[in-house]
């Protein structure tokens, strides 16, 4: 009974610590300088932050020891704590400091114990700090049932370094079986709450964030529609009486008439066409909106990814509407992309009021986050021409965080064909609808017959006036005479693309490098010339492919680049583009992707050259 009573006494005793330690802990998160030593450490990883962590911890570690009390001419504590937070908070040098502030303390001491005590100490110190060196990529601090188990082991090697060294042994052993249990259950215990209290505090955080994020996008995708959006409709000359009505597009429809109750479509059906209700209403079931006359519904999973409904569609009374199939969807793209644009202003459009009236601040996220997905794929052209004068194959992998990279190819007239790659800055609805609004406008003007300098001209000064959020896109594009190989060719701030010529490497092509569009007014573009022979290949890509990074955070860069293209054995373009994929995925291994991948390879094949 008396061991048990000593037990809880001590334990007790030790706990005192704890709770004066989570005090503290608590204080720092409440008043955020937890935060903004973390945002500090994980923007600049500078030496005052660690000596932060270091002397903080290490004070922490010394009052472990004066809280502790004294048993058989050794100190029961919780010293072990401070360096092992530090640790893990700080990485193995703010472990290290901290470990050995309070081990040096612990040794002046004395004692019979205080030799390994001190090892033991550093000891925790240096775990937690390669424990945090072996998990940052993760960004997460560990789990409390983690936790729980990583202070059980470091305060078992710690009375198993007592009786390894301190003497007289019998001694050592009686301590052993006063102090082990209070010892490991109080830093069990300690580590445990205070990661809880981490974790907790950087989901609030995080909810913090994102709420801000959502707002900030939010407010951005209103300006790009009020601001640039209406240069973009009178440069194209669709009137605001069209765009309300939606009349317009009843040449293209199809007319269906539907009787009360009458089921339009089930959530998680295919996504097949669009809806104009001329007369009627419709009630969208699981987001209980009514969608009424002169109103298009169904364009959201049009533009998804997986062609999926968001919601069923539900006759309220006798409906007269008309329908937009796919396959012309797909042909008013092609042929008349701005009126297309606008279908894709009212999904942006939706999306916006459903984010700031209907879902949770996570679920406003990931919604935001796939209808930027959907938006990005859905108008990027994934049917390759099949002609013997050349072979063209692109891809875009877009990554979690969705930014505004594109490309696109297209016929000018039978002999002249188009291709170009961009890069629109920023992320999410803002990013997506700006690289809509900027390929749209692309390949408008191309379709005139304009030589490159005089498209990217053109495409700038409609992007310019207005451009409150001062957003832009980086653009090469390129024109290919069929018939004689000539390459016409302008470039507006992108990446230099790489020519392979005569069975020889592949080598960045010598341009201008020309400013973004969107950035300044009236700027000059040079229009610049090449002739691309038999077998030629150009290749075009986007910052995503030479900025991928390893776990080391080096960069794929342009010479790794260049040198992956240059020991390829077959100029095949798909073979080329996806070769390029695997040798990215091989140097980022399980990094996660920070910006989207785009290529595009086009050989040319004609003998006329």
């Amino acid at each position: 009974m008396d061991v048990i009573a000593n037990t809880l006494r001590n334990l007790l005793g030790l706990l005192e610590y704890v709770c004066v330690l989570l005090v503290v802990f608590y204080i720092l998160f409440k008043t955020k300088i937890f935060y903004k030593l973390k945002i500090a450490d994980k923007d600049h990883h500078n030496f005052i932050i660690t000596t932060i962590y270091i002397v903080f911890f290490g004070l922490l570690s010394i009052y472990g020891t004066i809280s502790g009390f004294e048993i058989l001419g050794a100190i029961a504590n919780t010293r072990d704590l401070g360096p092992l937070i530090a640790g893990l908070l700080g990485g193995p040098i703010a472990g290290l400091g901290a470990g050995l502030i309070g081990a040096t303390h612990r040794f002046f001491l004395g004692g019979f114990t205080g030799v390994p005590c001190s090892i033991a100490t550093v000891i925790a110190g240096v775990t937690g700090g390669i424990i945090h060196h072996y998990s940052k990529g993760n960004g997460d601090f560990i789990s409390p049932w983690k936790a729980a188990l990583l202070a059980v082991i470091i305060e078992s090697f710690h009375m198993v370094l007592v009786l390894l060294i301190s003497r007289p042994f019998g001694q050592a052993v009686e301590l052993v079986k006063l102090i082990s249990l209070p010892m490991i259950v109080a830093n069990t215990i300690g580590l445990a709450l205070f990661s809880f209290m981490v974790n907790r505090f950087k989901k609030d955080q995080d909810m913090i964030i994102a709420e801000k994020e959502i707002e900030s996008r939010v407010e951005v995708a209103h300006s790009l529609q009020t601001s640039i959006l209406p240069q973009f409709l009178t440069s194209n000359q669709i009137e605001s009486k069209e765009k309300d009505s939606f009349d317009w597009l009843i040449p293209y429809m199809t007319k269906e008439n539907f009787k009360k109750d009458d089921v339009l479509f089930r959530k998680d059906d295919n996504a097949d066409k669009i809806y104009y209700i001329k007369n009627g209403s419709i009630r969208l079931e699981e987001i209980n909106k009514t969608v009424k006359k002169d109103e298009i519904i169904g364009e959201t999973g049009i533009f998804s990814p997986f062609h999926k409904r968001t919601a069923s569609a539900i006759c309220e009374t006798e409906v007269e509407a008309y329908t937009l199939s796919q396959e012309k969807i797909n042909e008013l793209l092609y042929k008349y992309p701005s009126l297309l644009f606008v279908l894709i202003q009212l999904s942006i459009q939706r999306v916006i009021v459903n984010l700031t009236e209907t879902v949770t601040e996570k679920e406003r996220i990931e919604s935001e986050l796939k209808i930027a997905h959907s938006i990005q794929t859905s108008i990027l052209p994934k049917i390759f021409p099949e002609k013997k004068e050349f072979n063209i194959f692109a891809m875009m992998e877009p990554a979690k965080e969705v930014g505004g990279d594109f490309y696109d190819f297209f016929f000018i007239g039978e002999n002249k064909f188009c291709f170009v790659i961009g890069d629109a800055s920023g992320k999410g609805i803002p990013a997506a609808l700006f690289m809509v609004i900027s390929k749209t406008l692309i390949k408008t003007e191309a379709l005139r017959n304009l030589p490159p300098d005089e498209i990217l001209f053109r495409v700038n000064n409609i992007l310019y006036p207005n451009n409150d959020e001062c957003m832009f896109v980086t653009t090469f594009l390129a024109i290919l005479d069929l018939k004689t190989g000539e390459l016409q060719f302008s470039n507006a701030g992108h990446n230099p693309p790489l020519l392979f010529l005569d069975n020889k490497k592949f080598e960045f092509i010598d341009m201008d490098h020309g400013f973004v569009l969107g950035g300044m007014p009236d700027f000059k573009y040079t229009c610049q010339k090449l002739s691309l022979r038999s077998g030629g290949v150009i290749f075009l890509y986007t910052d995503g492919v030479t900025e991928a990074m390893d776990k080391e955070e080096s960069l794929f860069s342009d010479e790794r680049l260049r040198k992956s293209l240059s020991e390829l054995t077959d100029t095949n373009v798909e073979g080329i583009v996806t070769d390029i994929r695997d040798k990215l995925k091989h140097f980022t291994g399980e990094t996660p992707q920070s910006d989207d991948i785009t290529m595009l390879a086009l050989k040319f094949n004609s003998k006329k050259a």
